[in-house]
């Protein structure tokens, strides 16, 4: 013999499907929300790290060049400005120098900067561009 299940209040099943399928809903909204929040977070991060070590690639820069205005016979080395990690090398000879500085932040960040420094006419920086390797 088979038994039939009947359900003596068909408004309290609709309302408990009701409820179910709205908290299913705005879960669902508010995982979405909270994902989005995140990658947004992190965006803005890489943003702000980005933009500190182009600064500080920057300021390695005239930071090399400042010193091997005092010392014609700079070489490089490691500097470390505002948190950015700087290792400089210099090459040439006479009136005109590359300095090529490569910097990292937090291990995670890095950039390099080629700038061609010549004081034949004045000390100043005739080629400045950004590594792409």
């Amino acid at each position: 013999m088979k038994k039939t299940i009947r359900f003596l209040n068909t408004k309290g099943v609709s309302a408990l499907i009701t409820t179910i399928v709205i908290s299913t809903v705005a879960l669902l909204l508010i995982v979405g929300m909270t994902l989005t929040n995140i990658d947004l977070n992190q965006t803005s991060i890489n943003r702000k790290m980005g933009a500190d070590i182009f600064y500080g690639a920057d300021s390695c820069v005239e930071e090399a060049s400042n010193l091997l205005r005092n010392d014609n016979n700079y070489t490089g080395g490691s500097l470390a400005v505002s948190g950015v990690n700087c290792t400089i090398l210099v090459e040439g000879s006479g009136t005109q120098r590359t300095l090529t500085v490569t910097t990292s932040l937090d291990g995670k960040y890095f950039r390099g900067v080629r700038a061609i420094v010549d004081w034949s006419d004045g000390y100043h920086i005739t080629n400045w561009g950004e590594l792409t390797d």
